[in-house]
């Protein structure tokens, strides 16, 4: 048997109804997948940012090994970039590094700057605990 990557049009009626509910089906599917998305942290960040290098130094090689990482995995979205796509809906921060908590298209909350590894983790599980509460109210 051979396949073509080539598009051609339906040889039949039945065909094309088959086509259309495949591809109905497969955009229900993503947009339900896109909606159930995990939380995730974004960082708006710079390459001049200093406090941004040091927060990379310090929490941003371990990051992707912790159980906070495992709840809402770290992106990285460079400062004064365009927001569209799956985070359209953030409002842009005014500084960098900020970090912004969201769960599907929802905004959990959001801290700004970095002076210490403590005062991150602090930050990050206040906010991981308003997610935890925002999930056990859902119906």
């Amino acid at each position: 048997m051979r396949f073509s990557t080539r598009l051609t049009a339906p040889r039949s009626r039945r065909e094309g109804r088959c086509l259309s509910r495949v591809l109905i089906a497969a955009t229900a599917v993503a947009t339900v997948l896109d909606d159930a998305r995990a939380a995730e942290l974004l960082l708006f960040t710079e390459p001049r940012c200093a406090a941004c290098a040091v927060f990379e130094r310090e929490v941003g090689r371990v990051d992707d090994r912790t159980a906070e990482s495992r709840d809402a995995p770290l992106i990285r979205i460079r400062f004064g970039s365009p927001l569209s796509g799956p985070y359209d809906f953030v409002q842009r921060p005014k500084g960098s590094p900020t970090f912004v908590l969201v769960d599907g298209r929802n905004e959990v909350g959001r801290f700004a700057g970095y002076t210490s590894d403590e005062l991150f983790w602090m930050n990050l599980a206040a906010l991981l605990s308003k997610l935890e509460t925002v999930e056990s109210r859902a119906p």
